[in-house]
């Protein structure tokens, strides 16, 4: 863990606080919900391996579009009600947010994990496109990102590595069984959209440092993110009903879970309505001004933004890896 580096960085961050037209202006907050009212639909699908599978999905009551679409990727173990309450928030704000159930979520195997995503991309974007379908045309699969959570941040990634469709990706606590480890590392070298990493200061199933941060600094993206919730353990992105505490060593989780999805829902959020090009923030000052405001709730981050910053830009631009904290400021602030 690089202590100190964080630092250095608010005291450069102070400058976009200072300068930044779009913080004079009080942005809301992208953890608060949008102004739309919403929906709910549902749709069954056929997986690669064969058996019927269901998404559901939440978008803006009024039938308009195309919406910058998300789909999220439960964790080992859990599944998509878990996740109902980003879906719903990211609704609010104008997306198509749909919630993705594995069909054997005690599978160890990250690959099997990658194909059924596929599966059911492959279903969003056929229903997109039937005429019989209640949501037909309300998607935009140009502009898609996934959100995974645990296994499904580390399958949202292989994902990525993949499927050109997926835009950008956000991973809450992403990580396999020891067993997938390599190739989930492996896969991660071939990431070349932009990456948000999310890790929990109290993680012991899978530390940041084992996974989230090496699958971060491995990524060939010109941005990426990688930021450490404070007090934060590792199952409380996911919504069970009540706070989960047992998996943390004794005296680390010092957050509740709702806070803990609070900080992430705000830089999900900021992130793929950035990279789905709903909110422009091309030099990426934006974000490194939402970190600082909230700098409180991290123990560390680093953000390394340069061009591209558009779904678009983002598959069509050869990537080149960026290091270092000054790159998350806009030129005249590294001067």
């Amino acid at each position: 863990m690089r202590k100190g580096a964080r630092r250095s960085f608010w005291s450069l961050a102070a400058l976009i606080v200072a300068t930044s037209p779009l913080l004079a202006a009080g942005p809301d907050d992208p953890a608060k919900d949008g102004p739309l009212q919403i929906r709910e639909e549902h749709m069954d699908y056929q997986t690669a391996d064969g058996p019927t599978q269901s998404l559901d999905l939440w978008l803006p009551a009024t039938r308009a579009g195309p919406r910058p679409t998300v789909l999220i990727v439960h964790g080992w173990g859990a599944n998509a009600s878990q996740y109902v309450w980003l879906a719903k928030h990211l609704a609010t704000r104008g997306f198509a947010a749909a919630v993705y159930n594995a069909p054997l979520n005690v599978q160890f195997d990250v690959t099997h994990w990658v194909q059924d995503v596929e599966s059911a991309i492959d279903a969003l974007a056929a229903a997109n496109g039937d005429a019989g379908c209640t949501f037909e045309g309300e998607l935009d699969m140009n502009r898609f990102a996934l959100i995974g959570h645990s296994y499904g941040g580390a399958t949202s990634i292989g994902t990525a590595a993949i499927d050109s469709r997926v835009k950008t990706v956000v991973a809450f606590a992403p990580g396999t069984a020891p067993t997938s480890r390599a190739a989930f590392l492996e896969s991660a070298k071939k990431v070349t959209v932009p990456l948000l990493v999310l890790s929990s200061e109290a993680d012991v199933v899978v530390p940041t440092e084992q996974y989230g941060h090496p699958a971060w600094e491995s990524v060939v993206t010109p941005n990426k993110s990688w930021l450490v919730i404070k007090g934060a353990e590792h199952v409380n992105f996911a919504d069970a009903g009540f706070d989960w505490r047992w998996f943390t060593e004794a005296g680390d989780s010092t957050i509740s879970g709702a806070k803990q999805r609070e900080i992430a829902s705000r830089s999900a959020t900021q992130w793929v309505e950035r990279f789905l090009d709903v909110v422009p923030d091309p030099d990426g000052s934006a974000e490194a001004a939402l970190v600082e405001a909230h700098h409180a709730d991290f123990t560390e981050y680093t953000l390394v933004n340069s061009h591209p910053t558009t779904a678009a830009e983002s598959a069509a631009t050869p990537a080149a890896k960026t290091g270092g904290l000054a790159g998350a400021l806009p030129d005249e602030a590294k001067k």
